[in-house]
Formats: C-alpha cells, sequence, structure tokens
C-alpha cells in the first residue's frame, strides 16, 4: 500500500474538504487494507508527535537517538503535603485555608520520644512498654520506608506526628473512645490550665459508635488487640475534603494507610500543643467513625481557649479549616 508519502497535512485537508462523516461512510464500501497501526487514531498519533521536540523527531527517524519507556509515577499527594483529590471524585473537595495550619514538633532525640509517651502512659495511667529509643528507632524505620515511595513520600512536607496506640482489647469501641476523649481532656489541662475543654460528647458514645468500612480502622483495632503499635499520625493532609470525600480518597491510598479515628485522640493526648495550639488550628475529623447514624462523625475544635469534643454533622459539606487525617504503620 503506497501511502508513506501522504503527510498530515494532507490527510487533514481531506478530511477538512470531505469531511469525517463522509470518510467514515466511503472506508465502509472499500475493502480493509490492514494499514500498520491502523487502529490509531489521527488526534492519537498527534499526541504522540508533540511529546516530542521536531528536532529530537528528524535524529529518531535517522537513527541517531533513540526513545526510553519509563512508568509514570501518579502522585497521590501534592508539594505541601496534601493528598490530590482523585480525578473521578464524587464527593465535595474544596481548596484548604493555609491560615489554619498546624507545626511540626521537634522529634529528633530519644528523649523527644520519651515525653511524649511518658504523657501518654500518665493521662490514660497505662504502660504500652514502648520506650523512647524503642520508638525512636521505629519511626526511622517508617521514615524511610514512606521517603522510598514517591507517590506518597510528600506526606512527609506537612506535619507528622509519631505515636503509640496502647494495646487494647476493644469491646464496645463507643465506650474506649469516651475513655480516651476524658484523658485529652486531663492532657489539654495539663498543657493548657486556663483554658476550657468541652466535652459534648460525654455520656452519649456507648454503643452509639461504629467503624466505617472503608476507612480501613478496623485493621487498627485487630492490631491493637495484640499489641501496641507505633505509627505516624498525619493530622491534616485531606484539608478541605468533606468526610465523605475523606473516605472515598481511601481508595487510592496503599493498605499501610487508614483513615484516622482512635489515633487521631491518641495524636490529641500526646500532642495537644500541636493539634489545639490556638484558633487558627484545623479542625480534626474522626473520619473513620460513625456517630449514631450514617450522617454524623466525630470531631475536635480548637479555639482561641477552648478545644471541644463534639459530634460531626454535614458530612458531604466541604470546609476550608477542617481535615480529616492519615495513620501509617507496618
Amino acid at each position: 500500500m503506497n501511502h508513506h508519502e501522504l503527510s498530515l497535512e494532507d490527510v487533514a485537508r481531506v478530511a477538512s474538504g470531505l469531511g469525517v462523516d463522509s470518510i467514515k461512510n466511503l472506508c465502509g464500501l472499500l475493502p480493509v487494507a490492514n494499514a500498520k497501526y491502523g487502529g490509531r487514531t489521527m488526534g492519537q498519533i498527534e499526541a504522540f508527535l508533540n511529546m516530542i521536540k521536531p528536532a529530537d523527531l528528524d535524529r529518531l527517524l535517522v537513527g541517531e537517538a533513540s526513545i526510553k519507556i519509563e512508568e509514570v509515577i501518579r502522585k497521590l499527594v501534592d508539594k505541601n503535603g496534601r493528598m490530590i483529590p482523585m480525578a473521578d471524585m464524587k464527593s465535595a473537595v474544596c481548596d484548604p485555608n493555609r491560615d489554619f495550619r498546624l507545626i511540626q514538633p521537634r522529634m529528633v532525640e530519644e528523649v523527644d520520644f520519651a515525653n511524649r509517651i511518658l504523657r501518654l502512659h500518665g493521662i490514660l495511667e497505662i504502660d504500652t512498654g514502648i520506650t523512647g529509643e524503642q520508638m525512636l528507632y521505629a519511626v526511622r524505620d517508617l521514615l524511610t520506608i514512606l521517603k522510598a515511595v514517591p507517590r506518597t513520600a510528600n506526606l512527609l512536607n506537612a506535619t507528622y506526628l509519631p505515636i503509640v496506640i496502647p494495646k487494647t482489647e476493644v469491646g464496645d469501641i463507643g465506650t474506649l473512645i469516651e475513655q480516651w476523649i476524658e484523658g485529652v481532656g486531663r492532657s489539654y489541662k495539663k498543657s493548657f490550665g486556663e483554658r476550657i475543654f468541652s466535652n459534648y460528647l460525654k455520656g452519649s458514645l456507648e454503643k452509639a459508635v461504629s467503624i466505617v468500612p472503608e476507612s480501613r480502622h478496623d485493621r487498627l483495632v485487630e492490631r491493637m488487640r495484640r499489641e501496641p503499635i507505633i505509627g505516624l499520625y498525619f493530622p491534616n493532609p485531606l484539608q478541605g475534603f468533606s468526610v465523605d470525600a475523606d473516605r472515598e480518597q481511601m481508595t487510592n491510598l496503599p493498605e499501610e494507610f487508614t483513615l484516622s479515628g482512635l489515633d487521631a485522640i491518641v495524636g490529641m493526648i500526646m500532642y495537644p500543643d500541636v493539634l489545639a495550639r490556638n484558633w487558627n488550628t484545623p479542625g480534626i475529623d474522626l473520619a473513620a467513625f460513625s456517630f449514631r447514624s450514617a450522617g454524623l462523625s466525630l470531631c475536635f475544635e480548637a479555639y482561641g481557649g477552648r478545644l471541644g469534643a463534639l459530634g460531626r454533622g454535614s458530612l458531604g459539606f466541604a470546609d476550608v479549616v477542617y481535615s480529616g487525617g492519615l495513620f501509617f504503620f507496618r
């Protein structure tokens, strides 16, 4: 078949003159030519050629250059450490208000970890059996793993908090949350004695909380029944996502991540200075949980002189200052 002298301009002129529909009708009357790459459209050919500089194309055709195909890694997190909404996201998402932000605490030396563990032990009156040294090395390993995965490595550009989730025989999860939220109040008052902790959930959580299946939080609960968990809590990588969007986004994340719930409560106990700093602290959604019905969840709200634990409605509404969190553990 002698078509090699036809240029794309020639083909485009014919298509323009006859019309695409006329050409297709004509093709239906002609025998099959079995052209090489015959299934490719003009649009695909043009898109491919647009990837190559004209000078490089000339060099390719005379054998002076070659093409190397490499897999494109689609990053899931932007340069600021915020999740990139899925292209086919159905739930509401908006741009975050970056005036509401978190400050990364210094977590470098063994004593930094030990002090946070001791706070957890004292507040909950437990002993996880984890030392500052153990936590330091476990966190180093987790950071190394995350840095090696380009799709999610940018999470480390935002605030991340090393935490220890105590080994706990979880029965009714609402009862456990109630107990730990009381611990949040004690920890908050320990850091900010003059401020007020308002627990609007007190007495209402027993047998009223369930885990949302798509959150993967049941995996965390199953693990903490066997042993304490050292992991990285990311408080606001989903700022500007509705709670519904938090849950939907989980389908795009590796299995090592769970949507935050119990980890966020432990994070608030260990780091009230970070998560309840002042008015400009993002709201913390516990998006892994449903409260009373599918239309309610839980959250923390920090004000200038107050921290509140309360129910969260309007799960389909995207708020510029609220964020679900992620927990990474192995």
